[in-house]
Order: C-alpha cells, then structure tokens, then sequence
C-alpha cells in the first residue's frame, strides 16, 4: 500500500487479506486438518493477487477447492465464523468466480480509498 501511495487502506487490505487467506488454507485441509492433496499428487496452493488503479485495490484469493463461500451464522459467543462478515463490511464488493480451468475458486474483495 505504501508504494502504491494508499496508506489509508493499509490496514483494511490486511484484514481483507488475512481472512480470504485464512479462509483458503482452511479450503485447502483434509478433514482432519492436514495438507490435501491435488489429483496430481502435489500439495495444494493458494495464490494470492493485489492489484490497483490506485483509487482502489482487489484482492484475489485463489484455492484449489471449488466449494463456494458462505458466510457463516456465528452466535454471539463462538469465537470464530465472522471473517466474511467482516469482508462484507470492509470491501465495496465481494465475491467469487470459478476460473476457466474448472479447478478450484477465485474469491476477491475490492477495497475503494
């Protein structure tokens, strides 16, 4: 944010970030919580884009797990299930795309100044 001259959205971006990737390394576990595998017997990867026109950034979140987001329904004790609840609040929009490949999702979220 500081090369692109966009201070301001530093710490939104961070969030925004730190949640989408959250979200895909969950995406990317096993039931039991580790690594899976792809059908090409490599791990999975996520990917991750920022880009800008400088009046706003998008952020894209790619993982190998073609099953949609949902925000969650957290009660108001759980402590956790609010990440896109907060994306939702934070970004001008949000969503997801299923690339071309057929292989996995593209979450994003656009963040305006």
């Amino acid at each position: 944010m500081h090369e692109w001259g966009l201070h301001d959205l530093a710490d939104t971006i961070e969030l925004i970030v730190s949640e989408l990737v959250t979200n895909a390394v969950k995406a990317s576990m096993d039931q039991d919580g580790r690594p899976r595998y792809t059908a090409d017997n490599g791990l999975a990867c996520i990917h991750l884009r920022l880009s800008t026109d400088r009046q706003a950034v998008l952020v894209e979140v790619w993982d190998e797990n073609s099953r949609l987001p949902e925000p969650a329904r957290p009660d108001l004790d759980d402590e956790s299930g609010r990440g896109l609840m907060l994306v939702d609040a934070l970004a001008a929009r949000w969503g997801w795309d299923l690339p071309n490949s057929g292989r996995g999702k593209i979450v994003w979220a656009l963040v305006e100044s």
